[in-house]
């Protein structure tokens, strides 16, 4: 079997793997993840939640027009990147008005669904939202919306997110949309530093 047709293989059975039993099979594919969390936005847009709230079929159209564009960049082997370098808790970053996503070696060390979630917050970044309680919202929201609990991560606690969704390794069963989510933070998404904060893991937050 050539090593084309081994790698979808390998990918088809990891998508399947997912779908299951709601875990990857191995840690560190981008392009896993990146399978992963376009269907993520597909049903999230899909969910009746979306479609009788113009404010979050917008949300969700401009975040999967901007995954669309992105360019996910991960550094070659023993390498990285400047940003990632300057911050060892940055999962990823993009620089304000650019589509390309720089991905962390602390990201690509993470199974391969976690860093799904990654490539949504980053795709919200790309979409004009430089605001990173506003993104973690839209990033959790997205993955509540497509019926999967949320990982938490380093902006939840200071942004008060944590109390409204239930992240993974939680114990709460009642975690339906409608309980979730409000009205989409009213944020400037045209505002913002030059560079995004980073999307941050959990552990102790940097000062950007």
């Amino acid at each position: 079997m050539s090593p084309m047709k081994q790698s979808k293989k390998r990918i088809l059975k990891t998508i399947v793997a997912t779908a299951l039993i709601g875990s990857p099979v191995f840690a560190g594919d981008l392009q896993v993840a990146r399978m992963i969390a376009q269907g993520d936005l597909e049903a999230a847009g899909k969910h009746p939640r979306v479609q009788s709230d113009s404010s979050w079929k917008r949300i969700v159209r401009d975040v999967a027009k901007a995954y669309q564009r992105a360019e996910f960049l991960e550094a070659s082997p023993g390498k990285t990147w400047r940003g990632c370098a300057e911050n060892e808790v940055v999962l990823a970053y993009v620089q304000r008005g650019d589509k390309k996503v720089y991905m962390c070696p602390l990201a690509m060390s993470k199974e391969s669904d976690f860093i799904s979630q990654v490539l949504l917050h980053e795709a919200t970044h790309v979409s004009g939202n430089y605001d990173e309680c506003s993104t973690s919202e839209v990033e959790f929201s997205l993955r509540a919306l497509a019926g999967r609990r949320p990982f938490k991560n380093g902006y939840a606690d200071r942004c008060g997110l944590s109390g409204r969704f239930d992240f993974q390794g939680g114990s709460s069963t009642d975690w339906g949309v409608d309980s979730i989510l409000g009205s989409p933070s009213d944020t400037d998404w045209s505002t913002g530093s030059a560079r995004s904060g980073g999307n941050q893991s959990g552990g102790k937050p940097s000062d950007w």
